[in-house]
This record gives structure tokens, C-alpha cells and sequence, in this order.
């Protein structure tokens, strides 16, 4: 077989099997073809042996019409090869040459320099161009949008309406051995979008710059714009959380969709089973002069007093590597994690004459778990306290959680040439205020009833909900979301 025959049917077999789950492949091969054999393309292209992976394919068993079940996808464990006695070719081409054939990614699995991780460590999104093994950048992008119909007693008036809800422009990277970057960007009206809001101007706005050093064990420190440490949910991000809009009852201060700006520690052992990070930031007051905030923040805190954030986070079961993490993995792991974070700082609020400290806090925890059907489990949880020192103005004080619960069923459903499955779940949520004339107008319950139909985990996902809520001294709203989310 020539080389041109052979790289076409090498990547008609990487673009049959690249979904996580199996339905692509099964497309491409019947129950009777032989296993294909993929190369590791890093290996070809650093001069050595090509190493092989096996793909298996389970039989399956008798149709329903319109639905299949879930088999299983089994990756033989890849062989060590010696190491070549000739230079590598990274070390003999050109710069031009080696840009012009960006190597498919490995990852080592212990969540440095990416995203948010799959099961494996390894950040899903975007496409990597390498140039030596520890000199590489990766770009991505991450989408969501939404079809929403409001009753006529929402703030902002009712109606039905198209919206964007996030439009990220994704890059990260590595320099050195040890050393990395992550550079993101996002609309201004991100997740805010509203009737009253939605024909006012949007732009691209700052979410993530980071500087990052990092072992991938107990000593990584990240400085810049980040997701400090704080929630399962806020840490997730919208993309990765369950359920379609964030939760409210998740209220920590933040200067963009979560964000901070200030430095941080981290460490995990055992790949992640126990992982803790502590930091340094802006927090609100005179420090945080942020655009996104309304009103814009104002003294007391004229010193520019430091807040301190920490989270420590213990998974039983399977770990989960790296800074960030998610709240569904689709039955990729099996998952038992609790987490606790707090944050503080001195004279956050109230005014010049009337200084008040912030304290928050929260435990949350996480199940998913894998059935024997291949239906997988999800139920999650959050406890919050938020504390300004009793200052009677303040519409953030008091004590807020949720919970959720969903099911991913075990079958495979075609909707045309789309091929996913569902997953009902349900979400309840509830802020007890402690000053209620503070926090008119805010949300203080809600019931989000819905159903996801997942085609590539958080990669690519439909969602239908429907939600009520109940405004702090106002009425109840109800909303329908039909909304789509694409990871690249």
C-alpha cells in the first residue's frame, strides 16, 4: 500500500472513532471488520516505531427501532518504545516544516497547561500545534445559544427572544517544561443577556489571562485573571456545570462571569484523589473597579485590602486532575468528591464610616456513577454562607443552596443524522436572605425542570428546560430555554 493510501485510511479511522462514544465507529465498521490499527502519529513524527492502539468494538445486541444501546470502547495500553539512536526529526526540519504538520495531541494525564479536563486529564477542546514536546500552543472556541420565551411578569419584561450566551475564543499553551499560559476571551453580555439588555452593544471582552507554572504534583502557582478558588459550580464554568443558566444561589464576588484578578497556589497528589488550591486576589471594594458590576464598586476599602480564597477538594472515587474540574463526566468516571472553599477580606464592604468585613463559604459535593445498564447516576449538591458583619444593606448576606439530580439513559437515540441520548434531570435552589428589603429583586427560589440530549459530553449537548423563579419581594417568572452548546 503507498503512503498516500495509507495516511487516507489512517485518518478515515481517527475521524470514525473520535467521538467518546462508539456510534460513529459503529458506522464505520460493521460487527465482523477487523480491528483497525491506528499509529501514534507523536511517534511517527519523532522518527520511532509506529505504536499501535487496538479498537474493539462489543457485538451488539438485537435492535429497538430508533434506539441502541451503549457498548463498550476498550484501548489496549500503548507499549513503551526504546528511544531512537538517530536525532529526532522535531530536531533536524525546519520551523516551517514542523508548523506545517501540528502533531495530534498526547496528553499526560495529569491536567497541566489546559482547560477543563476529561476523564483522562486531558484538556478535550481546541487544536494543538506543537513544536517541540514541550513547546506547544492549542486555539479553540466555545459557543452557546439559546431560544428563551419569558412570561410578561419578568424584570425586564417578558416575550420571546434569540441570545447569545457565550461567544469564547479559547487559547493556551506551553513555553518550557514547566512553564505555560492560558489567553481567553468572551461577550461582554455573557449569561446576562435579557429583554431590556438585548440590543445594547456586545464586545469581546477579557475572561482568562494566566501565567502559569506548574509541575502537575503539589507545586503549580498561576497569576493573572482566573477562576479563583471557590465552588464546584463556579469553577466549572457555564459549560460544564448541570444545567443550562448558573446558579444563582453561587454569589461570590467577582469582576467577570466568576473571574479575579491576583495569584494562587495549587497542588494535587495522587493525580487528583486530593487536590487544594489557596490565593491572593482583587476581591471587591476600592480594588474592584470592574465595568460588569452594577452599581460600580465603591469604598470602604481604601487601604486595597487583600482577599484570601482556599478550596480543598476529596475525591473518593475515581480523582479528577488538574485546577479545574466538572460536574458530569457521562459515565467516564465514577465520581464521590466533596469540596470546601472559603473567602475573606478586611473592610469589603458598607462604607468609608462604616466598614464591614466579607466572609463566604460553602461545602459541595458530587456523585455520578456508572450503572450496570450504562445508564449513569448524577446527583450534586452546595451549601452556602455568605457574611457581611450584619450590615443591614447588604442583599448578599445569608445562607443559599441547591441541589441537583439527572440520568443519563443508557440508550442511544438517532434524531436524523444526529446520534445521542438523553438525560432528564432537576434542579431546586433556594437563598434565604437575611435583610429582604436589601435583596429586593432578587432571586430567592427556583425549580428548573428540563432534559439535555448530550452527542459528545460537554463537547456538544441540546438543552430543553423549563424554569421558575421567584423574585425577593416581586413575582414569579417562568421561563423555556431550548439552548445548544459546541466545544471545539
Amino acid at each position: 500500500m503507498d503512503g498516500i493510501s495509507r495516511f487516507s485510511l489512517i485518518c478515515t479511522a481517527v475521524l470514525a472513532c473520535s467521538a467518546p462514544g462508539i456510534s460513529s465507529a459503529q458506522d464505520f465498521l460493521n460487527d465482523s471488520a477487523p480491528p483497525i490499527q491506528l499509529p501514534d502519529f507523536t511517534d511517527v513524527l519523532a522518527g520511532r516505531e509506529e505504536v499501535v492502539i487496538e479498537q474493539r468494538i462489543a457485538p451488539a445486541p438485537p435492535a429497538t427501532p430508533g434506539l441502541r444501546t451503549v457498548e463498550h470502547l476498550e484501548l489496549e495500553p500503548v507499549p513503551e518504545t526504546a528511544e531512537p539512536s538517530e536525532p529526532a526529526l522535531l530536531e533536524t526540519v525546519s520551523h516551517e516544516q514542523i508548523f506545517s504538520w501540528p502533531v495530534i495531541e498526547t496528553c499526560d494525564g495529569d491536567g497541566r497547561f489546559g482547560g477543563s479536563t476529561d476523564a483522562y486529564g486531558c484538556d478535550p477542546a481546541g487544536y494543538r500545534f506543537q513544536w517541540t514536546p514541550d513547546k506547544w500552543a492549542k486555539v479553540g472556541a466555545a459557543v452557546r445559544a439559546s431560544f428563551n420565551s419569558q412570561n410578561d411578569k419578568n424584570q425586564g419584561g417578558g416575550g420571546n427572544y434569540f441570545t447569545v450566551d457565550n461567544a469564547r475564543l479559547l487559547t493556551s499553551g506551553q513555553v518550557t517544561k514547566y512553564v505555560g499560559f492560558e489567553l481567553n476571551s468572551d461577550i461582554s453580555l455573557a449569561n446576562g443577556a435579557t429583554p431590556a439588555n438585548l440590543r445594547l452593544p456586545s464586545s469581546i471582552d477579557l475572561l482568562d489571562a494566566v501565567a502559569k507554572f506548574e509541575t502537575g504534583g503539589v507545586v503549580n502557582f498561576w497569576a493573572g485573571q482566573f477562576l479563583p478558588p471557590s465552588d464546584r459550580s463556579n469553577i466549572d464554568g457555564p459549560f460544564f456545570i448541570n444545567g443550562w443558566d448558573f446558579p444563582f444561589v453561587s454569589n461570590y464576588p467577582a469582576i467577570f462571569q466568576g473571574r479575579q484578578i491576583g495569584a494562587a497556589y495549587w497542588g494535587q497528589i495522587q493525580e487528583g484523589r486530593l487536590k487544594w488550591s489557596v490565593g491572593a486576589f482583587d476581591g471587591t471594594g476600592a480594588t474592584l473597579q470592574s465595568p460588569f458590576s452594577a452599581p460600580l464598586d465603591v469604598p470602604p476599602n481604601l487601604q486595597g485590602n487583600i482577599q484570601f480564597d482556599g478550596r480543598v477538594t476529596l475525591n473518593l472515587l475515581d480523582p479528577e486532575p488538574g485546577y479545574y474540574h466538572q460536574s458530569s463526566y457521562y459515565g467516564a468516571k465514577d465520581i464521590l468528591a466533596i469540596g470546601y472553599a472559603i473567602q475573606m477580606q478586611h473592610h469589603a464592604t458598607g462604607t468609608d464610616a462604616d466598614p464591614h468585613d466579607f466572609l463566604g463559604m460553602n461545602i459541595d459535593a458530587l456523585f455520578e456513577k456508572k450503572l450496570p445498564n450504562n445508564g449513569v447516576f448524577t446527583l450534586e449538591g452546595a451549601v452556602y454562607r455568605y457574611d457581611d458583619q450584619d450590615l443591614t444593606t447588604s442583599g448578599r448576606q445569608g445562607t443559599s443552596g441547591f441541589v441537583y439530580c439527572g440520568y443519563l439513559i443508557p440508550y442511544v437515540l438517532d434524531l436524523g443524522p444526529a446520534a445521542g441520548r438523553f438525560r432528564p434531570y432537576c434542579r431546586y435552589q433556594q437563598y434565604n436572605y437575611d435583610y429582604v428589603l436589601a435583596a429586593a429583586g432578587q432571586y430567592d427560589q427556583g425549580v428548573d425542570v428540563g432534559t439535555e440530549y448530550v452527542l459528545n459530553g460537554p463537547n456538544a449537548r441540546l438543552t430543553a428546560v423549563w424554569s421558575q423563579r421567584d423574585i425577593v419581594l416581586g413575582n414569579r417568572v417562568q421561563i423555556f430555554r431550548i439552548g445548544a452548546q459546541v466545544i471545539f
